[in-house]
């Protein structure tokens, strides 16, 4: 489908990442290999220890950012915003997300098939984190995490669409982003790697459609 955007403006918050990915993406690695060597573990050992009503609050919280949920919520929206309300320029800012969230989480689940790590819940059972690439067992599907891609996506796809609160969204989307690992759905590591995933496949589909059709 190809819809007529505005012209393209220039944004920080639409292409930071992109723009300096030979500086950030060496960041994000270092990051992700210190927490698997030396933060994963201890933190989830410690976090398993949250009050319960903490932890059923929290969990609640993120079934807001179920990926099923807004792989399904996303072009609804956009159908009704198109072609009930005839609001062609807010249709065009959902249209840019219900591509760049199924974008991201096939990178993200193709991720978790060919890397294998294990998720907390092994861990616990076996005080271990294994690799086991190409492993069908949804224990090990753990890295990068799909809800903090998730939110991620959002929340950098957002601060694309609207530059200038970008810096805010993209602070708040980071801070979500680890959420998963404060409640031991994932490892920090596993959070950052989908933090990474989420935004970087966010701002190149953003970037796409600026330069094929323009938003």
């Amino acid at each position: 489908m190809i819809i007529p955007f505005k012209k393209p403006k220039n944004s920080l918050s639409a292409s930071f990442i992109i723009d300096r990915i030979h500086v950030i993406f060496p960041i994000f690695f270092l990051s992700i290999l210190l927490c698997i060597l030396f933060i994963d573990k201890p933190a989830a050992q410690f976090l398993s220890h949250i009050p319960y009503s903490l932890f059923e609050s929290l969990s609640f919280f993120l079934k807001l950012f179920t990926p099923m949920l807004w792989t399904l919520v996303l072009p609804f929206a956009f159908f009704y915003l198109r072609f009930f309300l005839r609001k062609d320029r807010k249709s065009r800012k959902i249209w840019y997300l219900s591509l760049a969230l199924p974008i991201t989480l096939l990178i993200c689940f193709a991720l978790q098939r060919i890397i294998g790590k294990a998720s907390p819940e092994w861990f616990f059972s076996h005080q271990d984190v294994p690799f086991r690439f190409f492993e069908t067992n949804a224990l090990f599907h753990s890295f990068p995490s799909a809800h903090s891609s998730v939110i991620a996506c959002l929340g950098v796809g957002f601060a694309a669409l609207y530059p200038k609160k970008g810096l805010l969204l993209i602070i708040i989307s980071a801070f979500l982003s680890l959420l998963p690992a404060v409640i031991s759905y994932s490892f920090f590591s596993d959070a950052l790697a989908g933090l990474f995933t989420g935004a970087l496949t966010a701002q190149f589909v953003y970037k796409k459609f600026r330069r094929d059709q323009t938003i």
